[in-house]
């Protein structure tokens, strides 16, 4: 297991960072969970070799924290999953397109 920042939630638990994004989403560090805000799959060999692409993600993480920084949270999940959404068709949405894409932690509420 990696070690990286770790945040107590008011309820006890335990989360770690996300390497993608940097929010503290994870319930485990390096052990393929997904982060449920950015879509990164939380791999060791995606975290060790940062640009280049290692299932399961579709992406690398250095494309997928661009998207999140470009982007949003929403199109990176978008982008991170088979047939994703490709960073041309994100480049010729309008804000108010992207701020419809929704995270896998909004898909998981409907």
């Amino acid at each position: 297991m990696s070690q990286r920042p770790g945040q107590q939630l008011e309820n006890g638990k335990l989360v770690y960072q996300c390497l993608c994004c940097e929010q503290f989403t994870l319930d485990e560090a390096g052990c393929c969970c997904d982060c449920m805000r950015c879509g990164w799959c939380d791999d060791p060999d995606g975290n060790n070799y940062p640009t280049e692409r290692h299932s399961p993600n579709y992406r690398s993480l250095t494309e997928l924290r661009d998207i999140v920084r470009r982007f949003g949270f929403g199109a990176a999940c978008g982008a991170n999953r088979a047939g994703g959404i490709r960073a041309a068709v994100l480049e010729r949405m309008t804000a108010n397109e992207l701020s419809k894409l929704r995270t896998w932690e909004e898909e998981s509420k409907h």
